[in-house]
């Protein structure tokens, strides 16, 4: 009873405590022959910090001095696999050789008083007979003596593999799917270039469906998902570099022709598509008619928020004089409207002033994230 970690416990009590077969081991261990010695000489910090991590249901394990020996938790022991119960009262750089380096890392950050969290760690660890990837999130905290001075470092260790592996084959699967509708999109363009080249009269309106289609599948690989590896340097959730992205074919030696001023906004995949239509459009429209037609024209494109509106303005400069007849009865005019009145649940209107075409755009924030809304 003396050597106990519960000394003044009853039999009963005690017989309790010890259906913990970890907690068991912990009583019954050679601890005479170990660099912490015999229970009862531990520090009462240690030996109380003790107590509470074998009563907690966390993996969780001290690495106690400058060697890290091991002392754990039924729960660690559950977490080491096949590795228990051979570790505990071990060197951590003996326990864990695969990962030694890294161990004794943790160690001397311990000592030095210091905390550290690690999220989706990944670690190469033999638990089951061979070596395996694993990944962890792990809360590294020093352990203090009565002098408030650091003798060790607490680990608590929650395992995440299952749902990184989860997470990295729904990635692989969304990649998969992403890169077929790209191939779609693909098709679509060459099928409209094909037909309309036995058809010369629908050629114009063959480059226009495909500039669309074009524009459809920009906004696609915007947002499409991504491995950390192919992840795009532009944020994928920000108005700014979509716009930056549909009109890159716009810019005229090494110089941007529109462009973005003021507050971004964040947008999802869900107003990506209406976005994209509604700037294909208005590009087109400023190519064809407007400031975009003549060498000397420019776009100016300010946003900012407005409470749970967000106004987008659409400044035409340099451009021949314009009327706005023509657009307002064109399909493209129409696919506008439908984009942000019938997709985003916004306003437009476009105001022909002496030096060019400029169009008011109110939005909703929350239909820029349509996505994350029709999930709630």
């Amino acid at each position: 009873m003396p050597r106990s970690l519960f000394p003044s416990a009853s039999p009963e009590t005690r017989q309790r405590l010890e259906q913990d077969s970890t907690l068991k081991l912990l009583n019954d261990f050679d601890w005479a022959a170990n660099p912490l010695g015999l229970i009862p000489a531990w520090p009462e910090s240690l030996k109380g910090a003790v107590r509470v991590m074998m009563a907690a249901s966390t993996p969780m394990v001290m690495l106690i001095g400058p060697d890290g020996i091991l002392v754990y938790n039924q729960a660690y022991a559950e977490f080491a696999g096949n590795r228990h119960p051979a570790i505990f009262g071990l060197p951590v750089a003996e326990a864990w050789p695969e990962i030694a380096e890294f161990n004794r890392h943790k160690v001397a950050m311990g000592l030095r008083g210091e905390s550290l969290t690690l999220r989706d760690q990944e670690l190469v660890l033999d638990r089951h007979g061979r070596l395996e990837s694993g990944w962890m999130d792990l809360h590294y905290s020093p352990v203090l003596n009565e002098a408030g001075m650091p003798m060790g470092t607490l680990c608590m260790v929650h395992e995440t593999t299952n749902r990184f592996l989860l997470a990295e084959e729904r990635e692989l699967v969304s990649q998969e799917l992403s890169h077929r509708i790209k191939n779609i999109f693909a098709v679509l363009t060459g099928i409209v270039s094909l037909s309309a080249r036995s058809r010369p009269e629908v050629k114009s309106f063959a480059e226009e469906l495909r500039q669309r289609i074009y524009a459809l599948g920009e906004a696609h690989d915007f947002v499409r998902p991504h491995s950390h590896g192919s992840h795009p340097p532009d944020n994928q959730d920000s108005l700014r570099s979509l716009i930056e992205r549909l009109m890159l074919p716009y810019r005229h030696d090494g110089e941007d022709r529109i462009l973005f001023h003021g507050e971004d906004a964040t947008i999802d995949d869900g107003a990506a598509t209406p976005l994209a239509l509604l700037f294909h459009e208005l590009s087109t429209n400023a190519a064809k008619y407007g400031a975009l037609s003549t060498s000397e024209g420019r776009v100016s494109l300010t946003g900012h928020g407005n409470g749970d509106d967000y106004h987008l303005t659409w400044k035409e400069v340099g451009g021949p004089p314009v009327s706005g007849d023509a657009e307002l009865s064109g399909f493209g005019s129409r696919l506008i409207t439908l984009s942000i009145e019938g997709q985003l649940r916004g306003r437009l209107e476009r105001i022909w002033e002496p030096d060019g075409l400029r169009v008011e755009i109110d939005l909703p924030v929350d239909a820029l994230q349509r996505s994350g809304r029709l999930q709630s």
